[in-house]
């Protein structure tokens, strides 16, 4: 009898032993299971983030351009005794004179000012060169003083556009956009 009463304690210690194991087991499996819905949780949540910034990136680039703009020009207006006689279109709209569109393309043939970087004769003479090249410009001129080009042209030849592109490329700043040239440099 003593041998079965041990036959049976072992029979019950492996039963409850693998009932353990079962249940360690199956708890196993459910913290692993919460742990990867967490990870993709954070992952979905991360993309989104993601998805979000990028869609809202080029809203926020618009808005910095155009506050740029915006303290560039206000910078240009606010010290006009600096510049009084130098014949810019901003002291000429103080002195209540005259002046022509400046940095607005005009709708057809016509001319315009294009606020620029040209400060030296070779910056001026290599502009000008380029400029008159171009269908449908007929006059081109530059006050290295202020750095205003005042061009006339025919849209139907070379548009605003791509004049403000050919004087970008040509090392200069223009109408408020960057060179995207090689910085030309006045000796």
């Amino acid at each position: 009898m003593k041998a079965f009463k041990i036959f049976l304690s072992i029979v019950l210690f492996t039963g409850v032993s693998m009932s353990a194991d079962a249940q360690v087991k199956d708890w196993l499996n459910k913290k692993k299971a919460e742990a990867k819905q967490k990870v993709e949780n954070k992952i979905d949540q991360k993309s989104s983030e993601g998805i979000d910034k990028a869609v809202n990136s080029p809203e926020k680039a618009v808005k910095k351009k155009q506050d740029k703009k915006a303290a560039k020009k206000a910078a240009n207006t606010e010290d006009p005794s600096q510049n009084e006689n130098d014949g810019s279109a901003a002291n000429k709209k103080q002195k209540g004179e005259s002046i022509e569109v400046v940095n607005e393309a005009p709708s057809e043939n016509g001319s315009t000012v294009i606020l620029t970087s040209i400060r030296c004769e070779e910056g001026k003479k290599a502009i000008v060169k380029i400029l008159k090249k171009q269908d449908g410009v007929s006059k081109v001129d530059v006050n290295t003083k202020n750095g205003e080009l005042s061009i006339e042209y025919s849209s139907d030849g070379t548009s605003y556009t791509d004049i403000i592109k050919l004087i970008n490329e040509s090392g200069f700043d223009a109408d408020g956009n960057p060179a995207t040239g090689k910085k030309f440099n006045c000796k």
